[in-house]
């Protein structure tokens, strides 16, 4: 009689198989799951690490700007603005989780053109750095010059206060109260003052020539003398021996004063051409009979 096979004991090896595959499946999940978990820590490392680089590179930009803004260029309130937009940028990378690669490389391009911004502006900063520099040096220059002509002012005063307090007064006649006036002409003829300096087209150079009773009477040669911040003689018109024999000026107008021995009032009207004069401080040099007899400054703007 032939043994017959039990189905309770087919039934259980087949589960035992089943049980088997389905462990083998679960440690595989297991193993892919623990190594794509730890290469995407691996990655993360490596973003973050550029990450830390990326906020490095916007501290040092923004570094640079607040160097640059603490000099109070005239640049210093678009670098602020700069500066700002940088500075929100630089905060909202730092607010990230993470970083995947195409956001680094997005980043890394915006720093690249924040970059060539930053030269651009900073060379721009330097080159207005320079050119004040420069200025100040040629104001430094100026301030000198004004400071010698008022001393030569004041010399002058103090030599016509000393004259007129003395009893002979001597031969050489004296000019007090030199002034000038800029103005632009009209086209109707009228003169109108102006303190700018293309639109002075006229110099109006007043003076009083003071009375001197020793002092032989008649035709008496002024020559006027405008001297601009370049040190040239505007509307030059000629040049003349000083009385010493030795000293030659160049003139800008020559007036022929009739004096009488009492007080003569003198205006030498200068015409120059329209946007020829400079902005500065000019120097007027008055000139009797050979002699230098007074001076004064004026200012266009």
């Amino acid at each position: 009689m032939e043994k017959s096979t039990s189905p309770v004991k087919s039934d259980s090896s087949s589960n035992k198989i089943i049980i088997g595959v389905l462990i083998v499946l679960l440690l595989a999940s297991i193993g892919y799951t623990y190594y794509n978990h730890t290469g995407h820590e691996e990655v993360q490392a490596v973003m973050n690490d550029e990450k830390a680089e990326i906020q490095a590179d916007l501290d040092k930009i923004i570094a640079q700007y607040n160097e640059a803004i603490a000099e109070n260029s005239e640049l210093s309130d678009e670098l602020k603005v700069e500066r700002d937009q940088i500075v929100k940028f630089r905060d909202s990378v730092k607010s990230l989780k993470e970083v995947n690669n195409s956001q680094y490389r997005r980043y890394r391009k915006k720093i690249n053109e924040m970059k060539a911004s930053q030269k651009e502006m900073l060379e721009e900063n330097e080159q207005l750095k320079l050119k004040n520099q420069s200025l100040l040096i040629e104001i430094d220059s100026v301030n000198d010059f004004v400071v010698v002509q008022n001393k030569k002012i004041d010399t002058l005063n103090l030599v016509n206060e000393d004259l007129s307090d003395k009893v002979a007064i001597g031969e050489m006649l004296k000019v007090n109260s030199v002034e000038v006036a800029t103005m632009k002409k009209k086209s109707s003829g009228q003169l109108k003052e102006t303190a700018k300096a293309k639109s002075t087209t006229v110099l109006r150079v007043s003076f009083t020539i003071a009375e001197n009773a020793l002092t032989e009477s008649g035709d008496k040669n002024i020559f006027v003398q405008v001297v601009n911040p370049a040190k040239e003689v505007i509307n030059d018109s000629g040049t003349i021996v000083l009385s010493d024999d030795v000293s030659e000026i160049n003139y800008s107008n020559e007036i022929i004063a009739n004096y009488a021995n009492e007080k003569l009032e003198v205006i030498s009207l200068i015409e120059v051409e329209e946007k020829s004069m400079t902005k500065g401080v000019y120097t007027v040099n008055v000139y009797l009979e050979g002699r230098f007899v007074g001076v004064t400054n004026f200012t266009l703007k």
